[in-house]
């Protein structure tokens, strides 16, 4: 019998530098792709004409940066609306005062909108620069960002493929204590979910991982590197279930030639943190993401969350520990190992 041919996306999001913060792996999960990569492009592009490719969601959260696209790039939102129109107006009008206030922090973010080559201070300049807009201009600012948010998830709601499943991994405690690198130790728990849920469709199956690249700690060598295939051979392990297996497809660069599905799992990865980072119940959480993401968080018959976390709870869902929940354990993440215990 021939394989099942699936794809997964991969990206993340959170500070993996900080054992406080809280950090989700995202991941696009794919059979039977029925459209060119460059129509889901051009369905990206269409939602924020002028705006510069890749579409990078944490950019779009950034008052201050989308202020500076609208007067630097001209980028008009919703052009055929008079509305748009005015509120575009108050964005331009919003960066040409910070500019004259900040003006290095704003050369920082146009240069980068100018020619498109992504930089790593302009994140801080914008969250700077977004605390002096007033209230009605974060206002604009907010209601521009949702607008993107809900079209970019429509996208992902319009997809023509077989199959298609937004798959995550979070870490079960708050602070949860890691051997090695933070992503490297979690991103097991999402190649071994999404072998879970493929493995519940049926018939043998491959998986070929894309995965954005990024900076992990290389215990080998005892420096920080940029990830390489050898990085990725436990999360490959862990894909294993069964009669799936997963395989590495590529590394890539977010820049202008990334696969729009890796777009859509940077989008995926940003949308999934808050929710995943919540000590809320499995079903709040599921709920919030199904909202952000228009895409439902389970699968199957009977249904099992899409997802995963490391820690105790991987334990619990292998068997190897009884089920807790105390402080600063995530209610979603134990109800969902619970849910999944004794599945193969």
């Amino acid at each position: 019998m021939a394989e099942h041919r699936w794809s997964l996306y991969v990206d993340e999001s959170g500070d993996f530098g900080d054992p406080e913060r809280g950090v989700v792996i995202g991941g696009v999960l794919v059979r039977g792709l029925r459209v060119e990569p460059s129509a889901i492009r051009e369905a990206l592009e269409r939602i924020a004409p002028g705006l510069p490719w890749p579409l990078h969601a944490n950019r779009l959260g950034l008052p201050a940066w989308l202020a500076a696209a609208h007067a630097t790039r001209q980028a008009l939102l919703r052009s055929g609306n008079e509305f748009a129109a005015d509120r575009r107006q108050v964005l331009i009008d919003a960066w040409h005062r910070v500019r004259e206030l900040h003006p290095a922090r704003a050369e920082i973010i146009e240069a980068e909108l100018t020619d498109g080559a992504e930089r790593r201070k302009t994140v801080d300049a914008a969250r700077f620069l977004s605390k002096d807009l007033v209230g009605h201009e974060h206002k604009v600012a907010h209601a521009m960002t949702r607008e993107l948010r809900a079209d970019i998830a429509r996208v992902f709601a319009g997809l023509q493929v077989e199959a298609f499943h937004i798959v995550f991994a979070g870490e079960s405690e708050v602070g949860q204590e890691i051997e090695g690198d933070r992503y490297l130790a979690l991103l097991p728990s999402l190649t071994r979910r999404a072998a879970k849920i493929v493995a519940r469709a049926g018939g043998p199956a491959v998986i070929r991982l894309q995965i954005l690249e990024r900076n992990v700690a290389d215990p080998v060598i005892d420096r920080t590197e940029n990830l390489h295939l050898r990085h990725l051979r436990s999360a490959l392990a862990a894909g294993r279930v069964g009669q799936v297996r997963t395989v590495t497809e590529g590394i890539q660069v977010f820049r202008g030639d990334v696969d729009p599905l890796l777009v859509c799992a940077d989008f995926a990865a940003n949308r999934g943190l808050f929710p995943c980072t919540s000590k809320e119940p499995l079903r709040v959480t599921e709920e919030l993401l199904t909202r952000m993401l228009q895409r439902p968080m389970h699968s199957g018959e009977p249904p099992r969350s899409h997802l995963a976390a490391s820690g105790i709870a991987e334990d619990i869902e292998q068997g190897k520990a009884s089920p807790v929940i105390r402080p600063p354990v995530r209610r979603w993440a134990i109800e969902q190992a619970e849910a999944w215990q004794g599945q193969p």
